[in-house]
């Protein structure tokens, strides 16, 4: 399956998830940590202490606000962070998944490729800043 081109650099993906209002005041100053820092580790633990809250409660509360687990959510934040670099910079794929948190690039395109079913390579050609000159 092949996905359509969108003309005029609109995102061909959907964009990140953020918490429902009610919890934005609770956990939006932890989300803005994570998402400034989308390289660092995470254990469920810390961002609990950091919450102010229990583990079990930040889980419950985390998954009402966002529908996802931490785990997911940082995942697609990075995997977001990725494509971005992808469209928006000529960033060599080992940096991009450096800079988006995934360490090593085996590990972006493993995760790029699961998600996308595409490489990281292939999304930059299709969807980057210079795939449309030419």
């Amino acid at each position: 399956v092949v996905p359509p081109h969108r003309d005029g650099g609109q995102a061909q993906y959907v964009e990140s998830s953020v918490p429902e209002p009610h919890e934005r005041s609770r956990l939006g100053p932890l989300i803005d940590r994570m998402r400034a820092d989308i390289s660092a580790d995470y254990p469920v633990a810390t961002l609990a202490d950091l919450a102010g809250m229990s583990e079990r409660t930040f889980l419950r509360r985390f998954a009402a606000a966002t529908g996802v687990t931490p785990a997911s959510w940082l995942l697609s934040e990075r995997l977001s962070r990725a494509r971005t670099l992808l469209e928006d910079t000529s960033l060599p794929i080992d940096r991009v998944a450096e800079t988006a948190g995934f360490g090593a690039a085996a590990t972006l395109r493993h995760h790029f490729r699961r998600r996308f079913a595409t490489t990281p390579a292939a999304y930059r050609a299709r969807f980057g800043a210079n795939a449309n000159s030419g």
